[in-house]
This record gives C-alpha cells, sequence and structure tokens, in this order.
C-alpha cells in the first residue's frame, strides 16, 4: 500500500538533505508552513484548463519556495518537493495515457518484439 508523505516528513528530508531548516528566521518563512501551504492548494497540472494556469501554477510555487528562509532553496531541491507533491496528489493517475498503459495498451507506433508488427 502507498502512503503518502506527510508535510514535516517533506521538510525533515529536505532539512537532512541541506536544505533550510525548518526553524523561524527572521528573513524568511517556516518551510514546514510553506509545504503545508503549497499542500492545501495544490491542483495537478492536468486539471488546469491551459498552458497559461500552468505556468501561473509554477510562479506561485516558485515565489512560495522563494519565502523560506534563511537559506535559499536550490532548483534541485524544489524540483524534488515538485516531484513529491506530484506524487503526494496522484498526478497523473488520471491522465488517458497513464490508464491505457494500466490497462495494458500499447501506444502508438510501439512495435511489439519478435513481430514486427504494431
Amino acid at each position: 500500500m502507498k502512503t503518502k508523505l506527510s508535510i514535516l516528513t517533506l521538510a525533515s528530508l529536505l532539512s537532512a538533505a541541506g536544505a533550510a531548516a525548518p526553524a523561524v528566521a527572521q528573513s524568511g518563512r517556516d518551510l514546514s508552513a510553506v509545504l503545508a501551504e503549497i499542500d492545501q492548494g495544490f491542483v495537478c497540472p492536468q486539471f488546469r484548463p491551459d498552458d497559461e494556469a500552468r505556468r501561473a501554477d509554477m510562479v506561485a510555487f516558485s515565489r512560495s519556495l522563494a519565502t523560506v528562509g534563511p537559506r535559499r532553496i536550490s532548483y534541485r531541491q524544489a524540483a524534488y518537493i515538485r516531484a513529491k507533491m506530484l506524487e503526494r496528489h496522484n498526478c497523473g493517475s488520471g491522465t488517458p495515457a497513464l490508464a491505457n498503459l494500466a490497462a495494458g495498451a500499447q501506444p502508438a507506433g510501439v512495435i511489439e518484439a519478435g513481430t514486427g508488427q504494431r
């Protein structure tokens, strides 16, 4: 059974990896509070109406992470957080392509091994 990472677990993993400590700093916000805020308003990209809405989500995500202090979160750490949010909210599991793959359908253009046929 797959379990969801808690916000505090994610914050502690990032802290152990050298990200900003989850202690409140004068120049920034608490990491766990920022992650909880991101988590609360998170919507999977495939459920956004268009690319502009997805871009706006990414800008808001980046700006939220930029408020964490006293140390900045690296691009690599931000990508890790984003990947964990996508996983936590089961993003991708509702897309038609993934549903087809789960059902055993071959993606278009795939040649089956040994048959030479599509």
